[in-house]
């Protein structure tokens, strides 16, 4: 038997996971900055696959990464798109060649993807005729993800679910996050949607968020030239990953924002009580 010193942090944190039938992971991205003040829009996605798929689908993924031409040990979607940290020097082909080996990973497998984005200057808008909701846009995001997770086990009966969000920009100081705190609305909804549990973790803890990662740029850079109107077709990278998978969610509309905000709003002013 293997010391545990030597497994991998990934490998050890999926006995988290022997309980549940299907695993959600979600990242978020703004712009290449890393933050969503000045960002047009704000996408989180996420990642859900059977429990026992994961394991295979993080091998071949590392696989993928670990192939001569590339020799990269980790991967990060912003550093890829500018040529930075362990891809730096790389040319336009190399960088194509590993993204569409990794949506090929992606595609090999039973994964539903769940997205959720929002132009930020909407938000902004809509947020300012509920002042008692203190949520930024990523926090936003990150509970409509939550909501879009429910719809599909609701209609799927996929049987228990365990989620985990990437450790985002502005996350943790989210007074807001109603539905991402075990001590408010999850107990109300984790028995009667078979919630498993609902985590935060490092890249480092669960190697799954990495998969995440690379839906959550593709869906940015999609609504962020829908929202600007640049006239582009949709990326040859994020048609590959959409006509192998089933998507879930997509841009939230200002009906759609007001709709959740309004949600929202009962919720705090309830908890305040």
């Amino acid at each position: 038997m293997d010391n545990i010193d030597n497994i991998p942090l990934w490998k050890q944190a999926i006995y988290l996971f022997r309980y549940c039938d299907i695993v959600a992971f979600f990242e978020g991205f703004f712009d290449e900055s890393g933050t969503h003040s000045g960002s047009p829009t704000i996408a989180v996605a996420g990642a859900i696959a059977k429990q026992s798929d994961w394991s295979l689908i993080l091998d071949s993924w590392i696989d993928v990464l670990s192939k001569p031409k590339f020799n990269v040990s980790h991967f990060h979607a912003s550093e890829l798109a500018h040529f930075r940290g362990p891809y730096k020097g790389w040319d336009k082909q190399k960088q194509i060649d590993l993204s569409r080996e990794l949506l090929d990973v992606i595609n090999g497998y039973d994964i539903v993807f769940i997205t959720v984005a929002v132009p930020r200057l909407l938000y902004e808008k809509v947020l300012a005729d509920f002042p008692s909701v203190k949520l930024n846009p990523y926090g936003f995001c990150c509970m409509c993800a939550v909501d879009e997770v429910i719809r599909y086990i609701r209609e799927t009966n996929k049987g228990t679910v365990s989620l985990v969000f990437g450790k985002g920009q502005d996350f943790e100081s989210q007074p807001s996050t109603i539905g991402l705190r075990d001590e408010l609305l999850f107990p109300r909804v984790k028995d009667y949607y078979q919630f498993d549990g609902l985590r935060q973790g490092s890249r480092e803890e669960f190697r799954q968020l990495e998969v995440a990662d690379l839906i959550a740029y593709e869906s940015y850079k999609h609504w962020t030239n829908r929202i600007q109107r640049t006239g582009r077709p949709p990326r040859k990278s994020l048609v590959r990953l959409v006509n192998g998978n089933r998507n879930v969610g997509g841009l939230m509309n200002e009906e759609g924002v007001r709709q959740y905000l309004s949600t929202f709003d009962v919720l705090w002013n309830r908890e305040s009580e």
